[in-house]
């Protein structure tokens, strides 16, 4: 007996709502001091494209020159919160381009380790 799957790849069909509002709001930020740290989204053609256009990617903070107002821009995958902690402590400017939905998740996890939950 022979099964036949025929399957359709279907292109075009474009971001999540998450990552369209992270690509308006990195794009918004052209031209006024922001850095990426890490990709802002897993696209590479947009990631270069900030890059080309004024938008430098670190994977530091200390690769921002001393002394400079600076607007990091978060990856929408999220960052640690000690990090975030520290972008606030350094006196940058935050721009979250954190997911809705992990942002949420990020909460429960943040919410169930407050209560001495063991999370794996």
């Amino acid at each position: 007996m022979f099964v036949i799957v025929i399957c359709t790849i279907v292109e075009g069909l474009g971001n999540c709502s998450g990552i369209n509002r992270a690509i308006k709001l990195s794009y918004r930020s052209i031209n006024s001091s922001a850095y990426m740290l890490g990709k802002v989204v897993r696209s590479a053609a947009i990631v270069n494209d900030l890059n080309a256009k004024g938008i430098p990617l670190i994977s530091s903070l200390e690769e921002i020159p001393k002394y400079k107002k600076a607007s990091i821009l978060i990856p929408t995958y999220g960052i640690s919160e000690c990090i975030i902690k520290k972008i606030d402590r350094l006196g940058y400017r935050i721009l979250d381009n954190t997911c809705p939905r992990v942002k949420f998740v990020q909460r429960i996890v943040s919410d169930a380790s407050k209560k001495g939950w063991i999370l794996y």
